[in-house]
């Protein structure tokens, strides 16, 4: 069977997987939730997470080429402290602007608390169209919903609309709600219990495997590893959920890794001698290229067209990718 057939077959057969609703198995514990959408995040919580942050995103980017202020405001700020002002160099870039320009002055002067409310002293009353586009990006937001936010933002602008109407609408775009799904208060991870912990398959078949952590709400990913065997079986991952199929006979170990110390394994006897077909497929590393060429910030994809002009899948040429079904907003 030719690789890309086996490949082809593949996708089909996790996409059917993963489509339909994985219940937990029995032993397994609560699956990972986030904070409620009513739990109050605090300015700090907030800072600490955008610290960690790009400077440049590309709606915020695109948004100052066209309609960046032009004094007042930050801006003047920039060029107090010899930050060139420039709408093709992006500069001040918007992460300067929010911590250096607003967040650590208004902490220094005393208008602002570590411990006032994120979504009244960030969300609702920062209004400038730029800064609150990056944001939006750099929490994570939805990238469709970002859009919508700045084509608002340059519809204010365009019809001259006072900066308070631009940030309504902006709001309108995206909720409070869109900022608290993209962003998690970060809970660590405890401990970690395996559904299986030492499980018999057959060459060919797979397994579903279930990680549960505690406490519930921890916001730390799963990061699943064969640490011995690699070319017995080979795995797929989802979230707290792993699937592993047997490649060849004999006795691999798995292991998910939960931030850096909490851990937990499952042995995988795989019986029978033969092979699967292609089981290069395993553990072939698929190298992806996007070139940015000459744009200072990344490309929006938003197009099946796009993907096949912009990324060199395994070699050009390779056909590896046959089609796109659908497109979750690649940046680069």
């Amino acid at each position: 069977m030719k690789i890309k057939s086996l490949l082809i077959a593949c996708i089909l057969f996790l996409s059917a997987f993963f489509s339909s609703n994985l219940s937990v198995l029995n032993g397994a514990k609560e699956q990972i939730t986030y904070a409620a959408e009513d739990e109050t995040v605090t300015v700090g919580q907030m800072a600490d997470f955008l610290v960690t942050k790009k400077e440049h995103y590309p709606f915020s980017d695109q948004f100052i080429e066209r309609y960046q202020q032009t004094s007042g405001g930050y801006l003047d700020n920039a060029k107090k402290a010899g930050i060139p002002v420039d709408r093709q160099l992006h500069s001040p870039n918007q992460k300067w602007h929010f911590f250096d320009s607003w967040y650590y002055p208004s902490l220094e002067d005393g208008s602002l608390s570590r411990d006032d409310d994120a979504k009244k002293r960030i969300y609702t009353n920062l209004l400038c169209p730029e800064l609150l586009l990056w944001i939006y990006e750099a929490v994570g937001v939805e990238p469709i919903k970002v859009k919508n936010a700045m084509k608002a933002a340059e519809a204010g602008k365009t019809s001259g609309a006072a900066v308070t109407t631009i940030a309504k609408n902006m709001r309108a775009c995206v909720s409070w709600e869109d900022i608290l799904k993209a962003f998690k208060v970060k809970v660590p991870v405890e401990a970690v219990y395996l559904d299986k912990t030492a499980v018999e398959i057959e060459v060919g078949e797979t397994i579903l495997i279930t990680a549960a952590v505690s406490p519930s709400n921890a916001t730390d990913s799963a990061v699943w590893s064969v640490t011995e065997g690699e070319e017995i079986i080979c795995l797929t991952q989802k979230a707290n959920q792993v699937l592993a199929s047997g490649l060849k006979e004999g006795v691999a170990k798995i292991k998910v890794t939960y931030g850096e110390n909490v851990s937990a394994e499952c042995a995988v006897n795989v019986l029978g001698g033969g092979e699967v077909i292609d089981p290069v497929l395993s553990t072939y590393n698929y190298d992806i290229v996007y070139d940015l060429g000459t744009r200072k910030t990344a490309k929006l994809i938003e197009t099946a067209e796009e993907v096949f002009a912009v990324f060199d899948f395994l070699g050009e040429g390779s056909g590896a990718i046959n089609s796109v079904g659908d497109i979750a907003y690649i940046y680069g």
